[in-house]
């Protein structure tokens, strides 16, 4: 089976080029006491980069395949 990736701007994979590992999604530290804040900015962050289904489990190979 061979798999496609094309890396448009609604793929799963796609990474804006201000995006990246040294960046901040949030500016909500987690301390180990502010989880439920914490777990809310991450969601929001995520939600709004196409990239929640990765950490939720909503996301498959398929679904970006299709």
């Amino acid at each position: 089976m061979t798999i496609k990736f094309v890396l448009d701007n609604i793929s799963f994979y796609y990474v804006h080029p201000s995006e990246g590992s040294v960046i901040s999604i949030t500016a909500v530290v987690f301390n180990g006491e502010n989880y439920d804040l914490w777990e809310k900015e991450v969601t929001i962050a995520l939600r709004s980069k196409n990239k929640r289904g990765f950490i939720n489990g909503t996301f498959t190979l398929k679904s970006d395949t299709e």
